[in-house]
């Protein structure tokens, strides 16, 4: 049932039944709507072939769904130079970039808890440490005052709000640095140790 005419890799046959997974599970809002058929006949492969790549609908899922984390595109970005305000801006734009690239699944997963056993949330939660890591740092510097889980939660709510937002807001562009910018100012009007 293989629809292509030249011989692919396993990577590029697994790569593209990923994708399809991840339009199939958006398009069905969900793992329940998802079925395997639908996904292998997107990808042009037979269920068989899905099967020997990934063994089970969950563990595809899971995989398709564990590529959506910010956490390694943070890790590069997030460091102290010895300007809050411009760290706080990369760290912004950064997160902002991410969440756009996988807004679709982050709008599912605000519906589902699991995916084949594995926590939705998990990838996520690996990103917001990072930035409460940073936090904490630039607490324990005096540079910024508060809890660093609370301080990430505002920080980043409102670039959450601002990427998940655009649809009711009816502004379909990316966010652009001068809106983190903007959001990094009010941020640390709040929170900077005024001597």
């Amino acid at each position: 049932m293989d629809t292509t005419h030249r011989q692919t890799s396993p990577e590029e046959t697994r790569e593209r039944i990923l994708a399809a997974a991840r339009e199939v599970y958006v398009r069905n809002n969900g793992r329940h709507g998802t079925t395997t058929r639908e996904i292998a006949q997107l990808a042009g492969v037979n269920e068989v072939t899905l099967f020997r790549h990934f063994g089970s609908k969950e563990r595809l899922l899971a995989e398709m769904v564990g590529r959506c984390t910010v956490k390694d595109e943070l890790g590069s970005v997030i460091h102290d130079t010895g300007d809050l305000r411009a760290d706080l801006i990369r760290i912004g734009l950064a997160l902002a970039r991410a969440m756009e690239r996988v807004e679709d699944i982050i709008r599912v997963h605000l519906t589902e808890t699991t995916v084949g056993g594995a926590d939705v949330f998990e990838g996520p939660r690996r990103g917001h440490q990072a930035i409460v890591d940073f936090m904490q740092r630039q607490a324990d510097l005096g540079r910024i005052a508060g809890d660093p889980r609370r301080l990430t939660r505002t920080f980043s709510g409102m670039i959450f709000a601002h990427v998940m937002g655009k649809r009711f807001w009816e502004d379909d562009g990316p966010i652009t640095e001068s809106d983190v910018a903007r959001y990094t100012d009010i941020f640390l009007k709040g929170t900077q140790i005024h001597g």
